[in-house]
């Protein structure tokens, strides 16, 4: 990963998921808007995420979301899952060197994969 910006910038602010998120109108923690969770809210489950993820050992870098109920249907997926993958192909360009290259199509592809196997569509 490219850490041109500062570590602040890429959690929450203008070089974050959250902001790319918020630029497709969702809403998003952490971003610009909602920089950390409330208190009570039950942030728990990144096992995986830490376990696997860069972080520790892992050669992955991971990304731990938790979606709505609201667009966990047939229906929403149509319109979310091309915005996800439009939002990850931009955090990608933006924060990784261009040895690995993921076509639009691509990210596409993997989006609707990923989503269709969480809905067990």
């Amino acid at each position: 990963m490219n850490l041109t910006d500062d570590f602040d910038d890429l959690l929450y602010g203008n070089a974050s998921l959250g902001y790319l998120f918020e630029s497709t109108g969702y809403k998003a923690i952490p971003s610009p808007s909602y920089p950390r969770p409330h208190a009570d809210d039950n942030a728990h489950g990144a096992y995986s995420t830490e376990r696997w993820g860069s972080k520790q050992q892992g050669i992955v870098d991971a990304i731990r979301m938790t979606l709505p109920a609201a667009l966990c249907n047939e229906e929403s997926c149509n319109t979310f899952c091309p915005d996800l993958a439009d939002i990850l192909y931009q955090f990608h360009l933006k924060h990784y060197s261009s040895a690995v290259t993921v076509s639009p199509s691509l990210a596409v592809a993997l989006a609707v994969a990923m989503l269709a196997v969480l809905f067990r569509v």
